[in-house]
């Protein structure tokens, strides 16, 4: 299945492409990494939420937050030890993970900007992570970025899939 040309519109007309979730500390990254490789590697990608900046206006803060999560193709949340601190960040996770369980599909990405013990990752990460839900670690090797920015276009490009959350028969 191939992008070019193609909306990422599918079953659903949906008002944002991607829905970019970070901290004002990850501020920096998501810019000249995520952004910039976006926009160079998916330029079908052209409505991009980018954090609260592109949030709705005329809308109270949290009710745009639900609007931008619900009406985007997938939301791309950056996770680093700052964000697992920040409870506005932990709040969107939790919206982004409410919708995933609500709609039943998989439009949801974590990027791990840093190496977070077990014993700091919040419960919320842990249960994503738990479900086998998407997640990539990025790599400051030059030659692991490849592969990582490879992995980010896979997945933002790929349909969203219906979540299997039948527990499995012991």
């Amino acid at each position: 299945f191939s992008m070019e040309g193609k909306s990422v519109q599918q079953d659903v007309d949906f008002e944002f492409d991607i829905n970019v979730v970070f901290t004002d500390s990850d501020k920096e990254w998501a810019t000249e990494q995520l952004r910039r490789n976006i926009e160079e590697q998916l330029p079908q990608f052209e409505r991009i939420a980018f954090g609260d900046d592109d949030l709705p206006l005329g809308m109270y803060y949290l009710d745009a937050i639900f609007y931008v999560i619900e009406h985007s193709f997938k939301t791309v949340l950056i996770l680093s030890k700052a964000a697992t601190l920040d409870h506005d960040f932990m709040m969107k996770l939790r919206t982004a993970l409410n919708h995933v369980t609500n709609t039943r599909t998989q439009c949801t990405l974590l990027i791990f900007l840093e190496d977070i013990p077990d014993a700091e990752l919040p419960h919320l990460v842990k249960l994503y992570l738990s479900e086998e839900r998407p997640y990539i670690y990025w790599d400051e090797d030059e030659r692991g970025q490849k592969y990582f920015w490879k992995k980010v276009v896979k997945y933002l490009t790929v349909l969203n899939r219906r979540c299997n959350d039948m527990i499995p028969p012991e």
